[in-house]
């Protein structure tokens, strides 16, 4: 009824056109259906790619699965919790390896890298089949946390980034490969154009972010190399289980390697966090002794053994900890040299100062001071450079008051 009436109204609108204007409305109309048939005649290449994909994967199933997990990882969970951090990595959680590039940074680089994942995924997914894509997928992201590790072994490591990176090497590979064997699978120029601005704006992020890493350099190369497994004769048949297979076992070989060279990793910041607390707390107490001593409720005596049962034996254990630490990343080796000498000059120091009070030797005292000026001066390069190092100590009288 509604295109009866549509008629009638067109009927009467070209009746009361004049000659021109019919032809002018005809013209047009004309111009606008041979816009048309071009629009569809652009379309047309992909269809048959399209029909073909479908008939031979016709759902998938890896694709959703991953972007779903990237999105719970990140929205319910965290990087602290899921992230390849190197000491909780190392100490047997490997698990790390996969979960780290499931959570994502921040939400801006889940909703890129999302878009960058998802249009090459699916057109993979269904080109080399379940199997296929999952063992590559998993074989990027695991060579690519193994090495992230490797260069940051102390700090966090997250994001997907790298394995999509390796996702566009093998669509690569794979594209290419269509076209020096042409068949029904062969990726017209049309379909590469659409994924073009997902992977620019990928790109983009990723030359901004500065996140460009050794850890994209791998998973680029294995992304390559998956390609070329599996690109012989894709037309014909999916990957077989031995090419699969094959890839799988080469990437865990690659990440075992690169695990064992690392070895155990220990973050040092903690046990560093500690001597700077142990300072503070050494220095208070015995400052609240020294306002005691000059009030005259509490005799030279109390000073020195303070020193020498209390903060000395303290000093003398965080060293013995600082001195065992093993397996210190390179990074933070400096902390521990650092460490070392300021509680070697601390001890120095109180031993200096526990003497010059036993013997009121105002000498000793000095030395103390000069002494203890220098250990802080170790300490000053395990502390924030915002937090200016001075005197923690006071000094006491040399003998009690009267």
């Amino acid at each position: 009824m509604q295109i009866v009436a549509l008629l009638v109204v067109l009927a009467v609108v070209v009746r009361l056109l004049t000659s021109d204007e019919r032809k002018r409305v005809i013209g047009r109309a004309v111009d606008f259906g041979k816009e048309l048939n071009a629009a569809r005649a652009r379309i047309r290449p992909c269809e048959p790619l399209r029909t073909n994909l479908l008939e031979r994967t016709p759902r998938v199933l890896v694709t959703p699965a991953i972007a779903a997990a990237m999105v719970a990882a990140t929205v319910v969970g965290s990087v602290d919790r899921l992230g390849n951090l190197g000491p909780q990595t190392t100490d047997g959680e490997w698990w790390r390896l996969i979960t780290g590039t499931f959570v994502q940074p921040s939400l801006l680089a889940l909703v890129i890298n999302l878009a960058a994942f998802v249009q090459p995924a699916l057109f993979l997914e269904r080109l080399v089949g379940h199997i296929a894509f999952a063992a590559a997928y998993m074989a990027m992201s695991l060579t690519a946390s193994a090495f992230q590790l490797s260069a940051n072994p102390v700090g966090v490591n997250a994001g997907a980034t790298p394995a999509i990176l390796g996702i566009y090497a093998m669509l690569i590979v794979v594209i290419a490969a269509g076209y020096i064997w042409r068949s029904p699978l062969t990726v017209p120029m049309l379909a590469i154009k659409r994924m073009l601005p997902a992977f620019m704006i990928f790109v983009a992020y990723l030359v901004a972010s500065h996140a460009y890493s050794g850890a994209d350099d791998a998973a680029f190369l294995t992304g390559l190399a998956c390609g070329a497994v599996f690109a012989f004769r894709l037309a014909e048949r999916k990957p077989s289980v031995p090419r699969i297979a094959s890839v799988a076992a080469a990437s865990a070989i690659v990440a075992i390697g690169v695990a064992v060279s690392i070895g155990d990793i220990i973050d040092v910041r903690p046990e560093i966090a500690n001597v700077v607390a142990l300072e503070r707390r050494t220095a208070d107490a015995y400052n609240a002794a020294v306002d005691r001593f000059r009030q005259g409720r509490l005799k030279t005596d109390a000073l020195v053994k303070l020193i020498e049962q209390s903060i000395v034996p303290e000093l003398k254990a965080a060293e013995k900890r600082v001195t065992a630490l093993h397996s210190v990343p390179d990074e933070q080796q400096p902390l521990v040299t650092h460490a070392e000498e300021y509680l070697r000059l601390r001890s120095e120091s109180w031993r200096l100062r526990s003497e010059g009070l036993r013997t009121t030797n105002m000498l000793r005292l000095r030395q103390a001071d000069r002494t203890e000026r220098a250990s802080l001066g170790a300490l000053d390069h395990l502390k924030p450079k915002t937090e200016p190092i001075k005197p923690e100590t006071e000094a006491a009288p040399p003998a009690d008051p009267k």
